[in-house]
């Protein structure tokens, strides 16, 4: 990407964005989602990304451990390297 100059509405997303991730739960988070985000342009698919990474209400796992599940059950074992 481009070098581009920070401003100040840089500065006061990444403020809030940063005090949102903070909070004791991830309703802030997932507010954030709602605002606009374009001063920082990559924010939201990171912003998503993180949220699915909570634990599942039906299993208690996030999205890596469900994609490793899913790798397991259609026998991709040898895409599991550590």
């Amino acid at each position: 990407m481009p070098a581009i100059k920070i401003g100040n509405g840089h500065l006061e997303l990444a403020s809030v964005a940063w005090k949102a991730y903070r909070s004791p739960t991830p309703q802030a988070w997932f507010d954030l989602l709602s605002t606009d985000l374009i001063a920082l342009p990559l924010f939201r698919p990171a912003a998503v990304a993180l949220l699915e990474e909570l634990p599942g209400r039906a299993t208690g796992l996030g999205a890596t451990e469900m994609r490793m599940l899913e790798l397991i059950l259609d026998g991709n074992t040898n895409s599991l390297r550590f």
